[in-house]
């Protein structure tokens, strides 16, 4: 979600008992104006929005009140059909969710199972209304207006060290960079550059001695922009388009909890994009980024709110029925998230293939770290107080709008390098100041406590166990189905409790006791690993082992490669990541493009027709 959006969140409904539902409207704050709240509306079973009756949404209250509204509705419903004589006893379907169904005579709610179309009946009598709640994705907090609170914020940085080695090379005349494996490269391109730069001034020199100033003007810039010039140093994603001559455009998309979030295309000029057909944008609400309100969003909200609506949006202004999607770190994390059988799979069948670059699923040794480790101890209470209930840490982003942007590429490049270990070793160096132009983005604290809290203590973005109990509940399950399968073939098992005549057990049988069994259903498109071999952040290789050993059975894995020498980053920004990453995403694409598609569209370069 961005910083751009913004929405508001409801307050929550106060009522304790049946009796007092009857013949009350419910008022939810919306920003600075107030709308009626007219239903609740479940995202997945855990999520709700809220409906008013102007048909604006907002994101949803925990899911015990979303139940005590969509209950008074019924209530009162009910009571006026009753008043008319217009009483059914037949189900009726809610017109603005398919999954749902509200019987007013029986005062319950039917919740269809996805596609399945199992039922399951929900009460909507107060008392029995659940808390459902899952450990690793606890509830959000629900925070009232905005308040003059003061956020306390700091941030580190250690490359002292590196400093001091590197001019004592200096002074013995050796290169400190003669390490570097694309140390050759990195000149080159670095020669290039300037030499580049040196041509376009002496031809804007020769132009304002013929033709003046004031006559290039406006062109220029532009021409400027797409022939090369000083390579400027700017947050601008359509400023670097522009210089390699592509282009980019910017739309707006709201998801369905009310919030908006930029979509970025960029396109070749001379084939431009073709959108058979204008998406009528729907009316969106505006608030303020000092609102907490705004702020209240992780992960999970990221993933089954986000990226749904980044996709239907996609879908429906090029009129096709499915995308490929190439997701690098936390991007990959929203979309496990979102595709699990519990959260969005729906969305599965809207992907063509689903490309991981450094896949977020389990956690690296890095989370062991002292400063992680004690992150993940403090109580919330203690987090918001310290690091803010807005954006986390947004001092640094701060200091991007005031601070040279050289300066801040090399500052910003030692902070991550402190906090995470990377390292610029596979990278063009020229190039590393342009890369933290964009980074850090902005990112809810509340997003920075999921990671550093149920992330971290639990190292996995879906299981909802430890590290430790999982792989305990593993072995007693295999040790289980060792025994089991000894005595049904009539031998007698060892005094350890297997037999070695006893048949392996089957990794669909004990993956089920662990973690809830499997995470994603048929619904899941076919998914490409590109793994880094030495991420500390994050471990590629244990989700590998998941798929090998068949815990996935749905799941098929269409591509898989681990580069050893790889960091977290490299897989996007190392010198040699075209021909190790990139080229392979494109092929992968096409490979899994649908037959029907291949015939209309243009056959990427180095593709087989």
């Amino acid at each position: 979600m961005s910083p751009s959006s913004v929405t508001s969140t409801s307050s929550f409904i106060s009522s304790s008992d049946d009796d007092s539902l009857k013949g009350k409207s419910v008022s939810l704050g919306v920003g600075e104006n107030e709308g009626s709240a007219y239903r609740a509306i479940e995202i997945t079973p855990n999520d709700t929005v809220i409906e008013t009756e102007d048909r604006h949404r907002l994101p949803g209250v925990p899911l015990c009140e979303a139940r005590k509204l969509n209950a008074l509705r019924s209530k009162k419903e009910e009571e006026q059909e009753g008043k008319h004589g217009l009483l059914s006893s037949s189900p009726r379907r809610d017109e603005t969710s398919p999954h749902v169904v509200i019987d007013a005579a029986k005062g319950k709610i039917k919740r269809t199972a996805g596609i399945s179309g199992e039922e399951d009946e929900t009460h909507t009598n107060i008392e029995r209304a659940p808390a459902s709640t899952n450990p690793l994705f606890p509830p959000l907090p629900v925070y009232g207006p905005a308040t003059p609170l003061r956020r306390l914020q700091w941030s580190i940085a250690k490359s002292i060290p590196v400093f001091v080695s590197n001019a004592i090379k200096n002074l013995k005349g050796v290169d400190p960079d003669a390490s570097r494996p694309f140390n050759e490269i990195e000149k080159e391109r670095a020669e290039k550059r300037r030499l580049e730069e040196a041509v376009w001034r002496s031809q804007k020199k020769n132009s304002l001695d013929t033709l003046g100033e004031a006559e290039i003007g406006g062109r220029g810039a532009m021409n400027r922009q797409r022939t090369g010039g000083k390579d400027k140093l700017l947050c601008d994603v359509g400023y670097y388009a522009r210089r390699v001559g592509l282009e980019l455009e910017e739309f707006q998309v709201e998801t369905e909890d009310g919030f908006l979030i930029n979509l970025q295309h960029i396109f070749d000029p001379d084939d431009p994009p073709y959108y058979p057909g204008e998406v009528g944008e729907g009316g969106a609400r505006v608030g303020r980024k000092n609102d907490p309100r705004m702020w209240a969003w992780n992960i999970r909200q990221m993933g089954i709110l986000d990226l749904p609506a980044f996709i239907d949006h996609i879908l429906a202004r090029t009129h096709f029925k499915k995308l490929g999607l190439v997701c690098h770190s936390q991007g990959t994390t929203q979309t496990f998230v979102a595709l699990a059988k519990q959260q969005r799979p729906d969305i599965g069948e809207k992907i063509t293939v689903f490309c991981a670059l450094a896949p977020a699923v389990y956690a690296g040794p890095l989370i062991d770290k002292f400063y992680f480790k004690f992150m993940k101890i403090i109580p919330p209470s203690m987090f918001r107080i310290v690091f803010g209930i807005h954006a986390f840490i947004p001092f640094m982003l701060t200091m991007h709008s005031t601070v040279p942007a050289s300066i801040y590429g090399a500052l910003g490049y030692r902070v991550f390098w402190f906090l995470f270990g990377w390292s610029d070793r596979l990278w063009d160096r020229g190039l590393r100041s342009r890369f933290f132009q964009f980074a850090p983005v902005y990112v809810s604290s509340e997003t920075l406590r999921w990671w550093l809290g149920g992330f971290a203590r639990h190292r996995c973005i879906l299981s909802t166990h430890t590290e430790e109990e999982e792989e305990a509940a593993l072995e007693e399950a295999e040790e289980e189905q060792k025994h089991q399968s000894a005595l049904a073939n009539g031998e007698r098992p060892n005094d350890d409790g297997g037999d070695e005549h006893s048949p392996a057990p089957s990794a669909s049988s004990s993956s089920s006791s662990v973690g809830g069994g499997a995470w994603y259903d048929s619904r899941c498109p076919p998914i490409a690993l590109w793994i880094a071999g030495s991420d500390d952040l994050v471990d590629g290789a244990r989700l590998l082992r998941r798929f090998d050993k068949g815990k996935e059975p749905d799941v098929r894995l269409v591509h898989r490669s681990v580069i050893e020498e790889y960091e977290h980053l490299d897989v996007i920004w190392a010198v040699d990541a075209v021909e190790k990453v990139f080229k392979g995403v494109k092929e992968v694409i096409w490979e899994c493009a649908e037959e029907d598609v291949k015939g209309r569209v243009v056959v990427p370069k180095g593709c087989s027709p």
